[in-house]
């Protein structure tokens, strides 16, 4: 604590704090302004006139509105009564809903319906609504002039209904709520709302909305704002508990801790984060309601004991016993009534909370007039807390408009003049300390020489920095010196003797030395704060060989008996071998893993697994090289996801596994979270054409393959030349059996020249059985129906692709696992049924399983375009959106959004497409579907020899 002494007899504290006091007082409005406000706009008469909209703005609809209360009116209600003349009475924003509609309503407790026609308004345009604040249950309505839209609402807030027994009050917990404005006409704004629990009913604030992007990025400010002051309150808190902790003595520190807790706890619940964790039904708005209304006492009680403790000779004990039972009069009452009666003399217990505060006020105002020191700053604490809790006050009688939590930014300021006073005579018990350190410093050199000699016949490299200067010491390891390579070391820095020739990048030497400063001198709590900033481990160049080494650094903080950190202890060793030798282990050990992965793939089928990698990665090589496209990431991704999936059905896992990395990478930039960055991107996709080539390599060391294409199929050119020679033969021939049999040997010679698609089929099932097992499901049977299909080479690889994004997906999504399977009367294992059907334009392949179905809603809400579809087709075509899954999470099996995009991507660069089609009735939600690919005919090897299928019918019969 030596910077707090410092700083203390140099008076830069009292100046520092009051100026950061002053600055929160001038910022308290900033800052405490309404969560979501946007610029104020007026209506009239239930109308707006959005002409003059700034795309850019968001806009807090203030001024009248339609509201019709006891009376949950439907849009087309609502639009038949326009069309008949029937003049809607109108409320303002703010006003409970028996002030809005006293005629209908003789308590708060009832129902009503707020619109608002919103003219001129952008047409076809996402806009975004901001959270309304209403402890009530409500439903949102957009629509247009002709009542589209209105079908359905954008928002449910719990259960509205006109019976008591019906409704459920809840917050929404979605901060921005999305809805698309009318195509033509007017756009209609709805809020129905119900409250059958709470002493107040109606909404609070005027909504907010916007376009989407300006809605969103007022929310983020929002949260900003929120952090900075749970950034102060945690502060503070720790701030004083750490004073405690060492002066438990002191209950000054205790109660700022307290209030700083109290603080945390109002703020969470006006940001409705207790809805996380109490739910947002009616006990959890009761719970929140009443700590809400329970720190209107607490937070006095704390705040008059805190400057008790600093002029207790002025406090009198009625005083004391006042304001102690005062509140607790008042939290019991909280806690005992439900929140429609405490609710309802809610101003009344407001002022009678600021009354307690002008207790602490009138005891620090004798305190300054006794001249007590540090009375002032109590003083402007208390100022503080008095200032913002009238605004607050005048704010929840309608007269002002000002934020909900003003009495907890007075009562932060109030909480850091505290803590100044407490750092302050902190500082002073360190001066009275001075002299039993110096004592201890004594001791601590004559321990040195005795451990001078320990030094020398240690065959670490060991030295110490120290504070202050922050340079090596006198004792140090007769060992450091060869172990780094200098003889000048005693009075050199951590840069000098090891940094500036080692690899770490520049911003890591700068952490690491700020983490040193910030240690040296302190309380050892620095030191463990920092410590993750030491490196442990890094590469050397040693200045007197020449090599390069890799050193082991240990630190440990001495610490005195105030636990202050006085020197650093540092140990280097050279372990340089050690790690070769681990490096060479780990290589042997992937060789070997990766050998018996090659051992379990026949040749031709590496060999062609290496072709089609390396199309891969040519083609993103190509995608890098050339200018940002919106659309040259999703190909990258698709690429990275195909050959990821191709290698695990190898089952080829450390290929898959830097495959994964590379693949998150172009996740983290599709989310947004990384920037495009081409030299990173051709990192990864050389750190994966590396290992494609070290399994190559080994392949052809270890096992003696042959992994040039050359020699993939032996006598190509022959066989080729066979089908040639077949084919004329057969022209002359004039036997059905001859014809026969030289169409055998063409189709047989096809095959071993091309691939058969049950062939394509058997290799993107590989891996199948322990891809299932790995999930926790039994291996599916597959049915195929396929013999007669013979696709050319490029076909084939691209298929094999596609297929192998299926049986992943119908696996991971669609089969379920065996007790579920049991349970809905199926067999345990799962069935995949592929059948074939060939034209004279193209190939048709139907693909199908017996899994759980479609979920099309649950398609619907995952979906990116909020606007609602109307049909179970439509909504089954969203699973070929880009970026859209089904799943929570994404792991290396699946959750990326990008198997069927990548399917149809595949298949349209063959000419194809995929299309899905519905089969059957919805069943618990879920409807059952297949798949048709569609493959033109220019994929396909078609043989010449055609036989009328009179000769084979008889020559089937012995004819």
């Amino acid at each position: 604590m030596s910077f707090i002494k410092a700083a203390e007899q140099s008076g830069s504290i009292p100046k520092l704090l009051r100026l950061l006091g002053l600055l929160l007082v001038f910022s308290l409005p900033l800052m405490n302004s309404p969560a979501f406000a946007g610029q104020h706009v007026t209506a009239k008469a239930g109308e707006l006139d959005a002409s003059a909209w700034d795309p850019d703005q968001i806009y807090t609809l203030y001024g009248e509105w339609y509201f019709v209360g006891n009376e949950l009116l439907a849009p087309d209600d609502f639009l038949r009564r326009q069309r008949e003349g029937d003049r809607l009475p109108t409320t303002r924003i703010g006003l409970s809903m028996q002030q809005s509609a006293p005629d209908r309503l003789k308590s708060e407790r009832g129902y009503g319906t707020y619109i608002l026609r919103l003219k001129n308004l952008p047409p076809a345009q996402i806009f975004a609504i901001a959270e309304t604040a209403a402890y009530v249950s409500a439903r949102i309505y957009v629509f247009d002039s002709e009542g589209r839209g209105g079908q359905a609402p954008v928002e449910n807030l719990g259960h509205v209904a006109e019976d008591a027994a019906q409704s459920k009050s809840e917050l929404s917990q979605r901060q921005v709520i999305p809805f698309l404005t009318a195509a033509q006409g007017d756009t209609y704004l709805m809020i129905q709302v119900a409250n059958h629990v709470h002493a107040w009913g109606g909404l609070w604030y005027p909504p907010t909305i916007g376009y989407a992007a300006p809605v969103m990025n007022s929310v983020n400010s929002a949260l900003k704002s929120n952090s900075v002051a749970f950034g102060v309150m945690l502060f503070i808190g720790f701030y004083n508990l750490m004073f405690f902790f060492y002066r438990p003595k002191d209950k000054g520190s205790l109660y700022l801790t307290f209030i700083a807790a109290t603080l945390l706890a109002r703020t969470w619940i006006f940001n409705h984060y207790g809805l996380d964790y109490f739910g947002d039904g009616y006990w959890g708005l009761q719970l929140s309601f009443k700590i809400i209304y329970i720190t209107l006492f607490t937070l006095p009680w704390a705040a008059f004991c805190s400057v008790r403790g600093f002029f207790p000779k002025l406090a009198a004990s009625w005083m004391t016993q006042l304001v102690s039972k005062v509140s607790l009069i008042g939290i019991l009452f909280v806690l005992l009534t439900p929140s429609h009666i405490f609710g309802a003399v809610g101003n009344v217990l407001f002022i009678t909370g600021i009354l307690l505060g002008f207790f602490s006020g009138y005891l620090a105002l004798r305190a300054v007039l006794a001249g007590e020191p540090d009375a002032r700053i109590v003083l402007f604490g208390i100022s503080a807390i008095v200032i913002a809790s009238l605004f607050e006050l005048l704010n929840a009688l309608n007269f002002i408009q000002f934020g909900r939590n003003g009495m907890t930014f007075g009562m932060a300021i109030f909480a850091a003049c505290q803590s100044q006073i407490i750092s302050k005579q902190f500082a002073q018990a360190l001066n009275r300390s001075e002299h039993l350190s110096a004592e201890l410093h004594t001791e601590v050199q004559r321990q040195t020489r005795d451990i001078r000699s320990l030094l020398d016949n240690l065959n670490q490299g060991i030295f110490t920095l120290t504070a202050g200067s922050q340079k090596i010491g006198s004792l140090f390891s007769a060992s450091l010196r060869t172990i780094i390579g200098r003889d000048h070391i005693e009075g050199a820095t951590i840069k000098e003797l090891l940094l500036d020739r080692s690899d770490l990048k520049p911003d890591h030497k700068a952490r690491m030395e700020s983490a040193l400063a910030a240690s040296l001198g302190e309380d050892r709590i620095a030191f463990e704060l920092n410590a993750s900033n030491l490196v442990q481990e890094f590469s050397y160049s040693n200045e007197a060989t020449g090599k390069t080494q890799q050193l082991e650094l240990d630190w440990a903080p001495i610490h005195d008996q105030a636990d202050r950190v006085e020197q650093i202890l540092i140990s280097v060793r050279d372990v340089s071998e050690i790690r070769e030798l681990k490096k060479q282990a780990r290589q042997r050990q992937e060789d070997i893993e990766i050998l018996q992965e090659l051992v379990d793939v026949a040749e031709d089928r590496f060999i062609r697994f290496l072709q089609k990698a390396q199309d891969f990665l040519n083609d993103n090589q190509r995608i890098i090289a050339e200018p940002y496209k919106s659309e040259a990431l999703q190909s990258l991704f698709i690429n990275m996801h195909t050959l990821k999936g191709i290698a695990r059905s190898y089952h080829f896992t450390h290929l898959a596994h830097v495959v994964h990395l590379a693949e998150e990478t172009l996740s983290e930039i599709r989310q947004g979270r990384q920037d495009w960055d081409p030299l990173k991107l051709e990192d990864d996709r050389r750190n994966v054409a590396s290992v494609c080539e070290h399994y190559g390599k080994i392949a052809r060391e270890k096992l003696g393959w042959t992994t040039s294409g050359a020699t993939l199929r032996l006598k190509k050119q022959q066989i080729e030349g066979m089908i040639s020679y077949i084919q004329k033969a057969a022209l002359s021939l004039s036997r059905d059996e001859s014809r026969l049999q030289l169409a055998a040997l063409e189709k047989t010679l096809l095959e071993i020249r091309y691939h058969p698609l049950p062939l394509v089929l058997d290799e993107a099932s590989r891996g199948l059985d322990s891809l299932a097992r790995s999930i926790g499901k039994l291996p599916p049977t597959l049915h195929v129906t396929a013999d007669d299909v013979i696709l050319l080479e490029g076909s084939a690889a691209t298929l094999h692709g596609v297929f192998t994004h299926l049986l992943r997906n119908s696996l991971d999504h669609g089969l379920e696992e065996p007790a579920q399977r049991e349970a809905a009367g199926k067999a345990r294992h799962g069935i995949i049924r592929i059948e074939t059907r060939v034209t004279d334009d193209e190939l048709h392949i139907f693909y199908e399983d017996d899994g759980r179905g479609l979920d099309l809603l649950d398609l619907e809400r995952r979906a990116a375009d909020s606007s609602v579809l109307n049909n179970d087709e439509a909504r089954a075509q969203l699973m070929f959106v880009p970026g859209l899954s089904t799943k929570n999470q994404s792991t290396e099996l699946s959750g990326r959004g990008v198997g069927m995009d990548a399917v149809r991507s595949l298949l349209q660069s063959l000419g194809g497409d995929i299309r899905i089609e519905l089969l059957g009735a919805a069943a618990h939600g879920r409807r059952n579907f297949r798949l048709i690919l569609r493959i033109p005919a220019q994929c396909l090897v078609q043989p010449a020899l055609l036989v009328p299928e009179d000769i084979r019918l008889r020559n089937s019969s012995g004819f």
